[in-house]
């Protein structure tokens, strides 16, 4: 019993997420969660939602376990690579950089770049708000003045920290800004050069990414993108190849788990050697994975059954809230930016069983996320989808749009 009241918020939250669960048993309780796995024609595309969910609930159990220190270190007994749960962070780049390329090749006219845009928007700002403003509640804003604390507040709020790239008050930040960098550059990449020319354009690209990376995990997280591009291009044309490059590309993603002894490709002296985030071999591996997965019908169908979807659907409110909802669990963590490891709280709680981890606490941080998605981040889906609906009609004409490009998957 003290191990379930040691942690009371984080048990509460657990129970309101199982509670959750069972009302899934309802077929009217699902169809009010799938806005964003039903926007557009997702046929070809089965699984991604899943592998996005799957990569954002690693992150948050690497950040729990890594924060809670000492109180989930008996975890690492049954999930031994916890420590390099950073990763998926890069996971999750490709598979951004997969989708928005699919995205973009919609684009034909000055009214889809508009609904282009405004789409992103409205997927992407209006939860980060929210988070924001949670940040302000938590008095993640109070550094060494109030100056400064003003000027980081505005800086996040909008998203200035993208030039130059640098931190805002919530640690998941950083990757958000290079992906909203990156939403802005690929119609740029796409629209400015000829579709025959995506290829060779974006293996250049990479290559001169892996020359100039220094370690910096901004720049580093750019080739996953890259990465992911390459990936929509050729998994047309792979074919009776998809299941073996899909087999190759899981065995590289979990043989990199291992950690830094385990990347390969910089051992050969190509890259920089990044010890825990950014290495080329996941890069490859994930993209040879969300290539080959939209010929595998079979394994779509498997992955994109409900509850497996469900947690795509909430992934983007997993990624933002999961480090506020520790901060409420160990709000000795204090302010985050400047977090000191172990924090009080996790001292005075000690050591809890290994399974609280995964059933206790990634719970909690689902059901708060699943909050978030239901009263912010689903009403700013539909609320881009109804402004852009037939804009993209509109026949104002990009003069460096392609003479041809293939039929898009709508994301």
């Amino acid at each position: 019993m003290h191990q379930l009241t040691a942690l009371p918020f984080a048990t509460v939250s657990a129970l309101a997420f199982y509670l959750v669960l069972l009302a899934f048993c309802f077929p009217k309780m699902r169809k009010s969660f799938d806005a964003y796995c039903k926007d557009g024609d997702r046929t070809q595309l089965r699984g991604f939602d899943f592998l996005r969910g799957l990569a954002a609930s690693l992150v948050a159990l690497g950040h729990a376990y890594w924060f809670g220190h000492p109180c989930f270190d008996s975890a690492a007994r049954f999930l031994p690579t916890i420590d390099c749960f950073a990763k998926p962070v890069g996971i999750f780049a490709v598979l951004s950089g997969f989708l928005i390329y699919k995205s973009v090749l919609s684009i034909k006219s000055i009214g889809g770049l508009k609904n282009y845009f405004l789409k992103r928007f409205f997927r992407i700002y209006p939860i980060y708000f929210v988070s924001v403003l949670i940040c302000i509640a938590f008095s993640q804003y109070g550094l060494l003045s109030a100056a400064q604390g003003v000027q980081n507040l505005q800086r996040d709020i909008f998203m200035l920290h993208i030039l130059p790239f640098s931190n805002g008050a919530n640690p998941v930040y950083w990757s958000l800004y290079v992906e909203v960098a990156f939403y802005f550059a690929l119609p740029l990449l796409v629209l400015g050069a000829r579709k025959r020319n995506i290829v060779p354009l974006s293996f250049t690209l990479l290559a001169f990414l892996i020359l100039l990376d220094t370690g910096d995990q901004y720049f580093g997280l750019w080739k996953f993108f890259v990465c992911g591009v390459i990936a929509a291009e050729i998994s047309p044309k792979i074919g009776r190849w998809s299941l073996p490059v899909f087999i190759a590309g899981i065995a590289m993603v979990l043989y990199d788990f291992g950690g830094s002894s385990h990347d390969w490709i910089a051992a050969l002296n190509i890259g920089y050697t990044h010890p825990s985030l950014d290495t080329l071999g996941l890069a490859f591996g994930t993209a040879m994975l969300v290539a080959a997965l939209p010929n595998l019908q079979a394994v779509g169908k498997v992955l994109d059954l409900f509850p497996l979807r469900h947690l795509g659907t909430i992934s983007y409110s997993i990624y933002l809230m999961h480090m506020l909802f520790y901060l409420a669990v160990f709000p000795s963590l204090g302010i985050l930016k400047m977090v000191q490891v172990p924090c009080p709280d996790a001292l005075a709680v000690g050591k809890l069983p290994a399974l609280f981890l995964p059933l206790v606490m990634l719970p909690g941080a689902l059901f708060w996320s699943l909050v978030c998605f239901v009263f912010v981040e689903r009403p700013g889906i539909l609320l881009g989808r109804y402004l852009t609906r037939g804009k993209s009609r509109v026949p104002d004409k990009l003069p460096v749009a392609p003479a041809k490009v293939q039929e898009p998957v709508s994301v």
